[in-house]
């Protein structure tokens, strides 16, 4: 699973988690950090025993991520040029899904929006707490 989290030009942080299959587990990291040096944006690994708010102070931008096991984070400097859409570039680049890159291309119409929920739903109805 990979998760990471931009806090950084809005009012509140953007967290997501992406669910991936095991054989992706090995590379994610390298992709990553490729990544990373790419759109130069260096990602320090955060050691197993330390906290994200020891490294990185209340109301600094950043960019976090938790990567097969490892854990790594980018603070975001005043004036930098973050790309907005670094976490999900770099997971499209491990999925080999460029064309997904801009969460535009992703849309759905109104009638697919509303089969995806009724799907999800039926779903995940033996996982609901409250029935």
């Amino acid at each position: 699973m990979i998760c990471f989290e931009r806090n950084f030009r809005s009012p509140h942080l953007q967290y997501q988690v992406v669910p991936i299959d095991e054989p992706y587990e090995t590379s994610v990291k390298d992709v990553f950090l490729e990544e990373s040096f790419r759109e130069r944006v260096p990602l320090s690994e955060i050691p197993t025993n330390g906290e994200l708010r020891q490294i990185v102070p209340i109301g600094v931008p950043y960019f976090y991520a938790e990567l097969a096991g490892a854990r790594f984070v980018h603070r975001i400097a005043k004036g930098e040029n973050f790309p907005l859409q670094f976490g999900r570039q770099a997971v499209c680049t491990l999925l080999n899904t460029p064309e997904k890159i801009d969460w535009r291309a992703c849309a759905l119409s109104k009638e697919e929006e509303l089969e995806w929920a009724k799907s999800f739903r039926a779903n995940f109805k033996k996982f609901d707490p409250f029935l």
